[in-house]
């Protein structure tokens, strides 16, 4: 039973092979990279890895709007002018794609999904490279998926305080996130916010890079298996704390 992880990304060289070698322990062993436009050397970094998994890598000429190295007020404007010049494409796109990015994400992912659904013999991760899948001891990804009686497993979002953070650095060090209990008490949509594992056979038409697809799915208990998710400092909330602190990742590595 194969065990993927398509993701997308632009800029990650200082922290793509950390990335890969943890989530090749936790038992994926084919990763799928689309690389956006390369800015920097993640594809040699890739090549050169050595990793009990297939690693499968799709360059991408430059499409669109590109964010780098903008203020979180320069993005913002750019972003809203993006939204109006674009309003009818994405009206026609269907497509949840609320920037340039997004719109990326929609237009290079379902080609890739449409070649995974053609087999039946795995399951499809669609993540973020700051994004960890994390399963609590003694559960493992194998055990996740074989016992699943849905097609379409959800992992609960938890962001982590990144205030502290120094570029470049691993982010496995930060270990404050959000609390559920504050989650649900936000609400906004931020309780529900998931990223998902699918059966090939159930991923595609594609809806979201959350939900992947439409259909039966089983939401996983965050005590056993949730999302950590290491986002830029800008793309906080404020009136969500850092509450709890929470070291398994962290030890996880360690103990590799």
């Amino acid at each position: 039973m194969a065990h993927t992880i398509l993701t997308m990304t632009r800029g990650d060289e200082s922290r793509i092979e950390e990335w890969v070698r943890y989530h090749a322990t936790l038992g994926f062993d084919e990763f799928h990279f689309i690389l956006d436009a390369p800015i920097d050397r993640t594809e040699d970094v890739l090549r050169a890895l050595e990793v009990d998994a297939k690693i499968t890598i799709d360059i991408r000429e430059p499409q669109g709007d590109y964010y780098d190295n903008m203020t979180p007020a320069e993005r913002w404007t750019r972003v809203k002018q993006w939204r109006i010049d674009h309003a009818d494409e994405i009206a026609a796109s269907g497509m949840p794609a609320n920037d340039a990015l997004a719109m990326r994400n929609y237009q290079h992912f379902p080609p890739v999904l449409e070649t995974y659904a053609q087999r039946n013999d795995g399951w499809l991760a669609l993540i973020d490279v700051d994004e960890y899948i994390v399963l609590q001891h003694p559960l493992t990804l194998q055990e996740l998926t074989t016992t699943s009686n849905q097609p379409r497993i959800r992992l609960l979002n938890f962001n982590f305080d990144m205030s502290h953070h120094v570029p470049g650095t691993s982010v496995l060090g930060n270990t404050m996130r959000w609390n559920r209990e504050d989650l649900l008490a936000y609400g906004k949509g931020w309780q529900n916010r998931v990223k998902s594992i699918v059966r090939y056979d159930s991923l595609v038409p594609m809806v979201s890079v959350h939900q992947i697809s439409r259909g039966p799915f089983v939401t996983v208990n965050p005590e056993i298996g949730r999302l950590h998710h290491y986002r830029p400092v800008d793309q906080g909330i404020a009136e969500l704390p850092y509450s709890v602190e929470d070291t398994t990742l962290r030890d996880y590595w360690a103990s590799r």
